[in-house]
């Protein structure tokens, strides 16, 4: 889902498009996220809202977000909480390295991929 920190009217015209394109899917579409604060929680949040089955991928360590920033474990604890399905991946929230690998199984299970990028280069 891109980066993580849009402004606020970004942010209002990303949901507005996402609300259109989910609207858009069939209705047995399934919406698949690695688990995350910012765009993924947002992301997730939308997808509830608009009645779309959801799957988020969740690291396998169960203490993964133990050592994670406030935002972050509240998105591990919500995101769960909306989705209809969970699919654990063998990663470590804190090695960028394994986050990327963790993507790039997230983005190899899609059939289309909606994604939000601001035109910045990516942070590594």
């Amino acid at each position: 889902m891109g980066h993580a920190d849009p402004t606020p009217t970004a942010w209002e015209l990303v949901q507005a498009e996402l609300r259109e394109r989910l609207r858009g899917l069939p209705p047995h579409a399934t919406a698949l996220l690695r688990a995350g604060a910012g765009l993924p929680l947002a992301f997730g949040q939308v997808v509830h809202e608009v009645g779309r089955r959801l799957m988020v991928l969740l690291p396998e360590r169960g203490d993964a977000f133990a050592d994670a920033p406030f935002h972050d474990r509240r998105a591990h604890r919500e995101l769960p909480a909306l989705a209809g399905r969970i699919r654990m991946l063998p990663f470590d929230l804190l090695d960028r390295d394994a986050c990327v690998s963790a993507d790039e199984r997230l983005v190899s299970g899609c059939s289309r991929l909606l994604a939000v990028w601001d035109g910045a280069p990516s942070n590594g």
